[in-house]
């Protein structure tokens, strides 16, 4: 029902929005008080250090039915000054055989 109504109350409002004097227009002066405060705040602002290089990553783990499970975990190593090292592993068991539900019984 609402969305039957959207169109009519977009129509409505349409007069709200387009009303004139929401434009709201700079002088070069004010811009440029602007620009020079923009730039005095960002040269007053500490620099941000790089971030710490840490060694971080993920462990997954998955359970289904018939006794499968999955095992995983992926890691990222910084290696000196600006190399990386990325390791994943991964193992899952599954059944054997594939489930069946007894369809015979009636």
């Amino acid at each position: 029902m609402i969305r039957d109504l959207l169109p009519l109350l977009l129509l409505a409002a349409a007069p709200a929005l387009a009303a004139e004097g929401d434009t709201i227009r700079l002088s070069p002066e004010e811009i440029a008080r602007i620009d020079a405060e923009a730039e005095a705040r960002a040269r007053a602002a500490p620099a941000e250090a790089e971030p710490k290089r840490r060694v971080h990553g993920e462990v997954e783990m998955s359970v289904g039915t018939g006794g499968s499970y999955g095992l995983g975990g992926a890691v990222n190593l910084p290696v000196g000054e600006h190399g990386a090292a990325a390791l994943y592993g991964h193992t899952e068991r599954l059944p054997q055989r594939p489930m069946r539900r007894n369809l015979d019984r009636r």
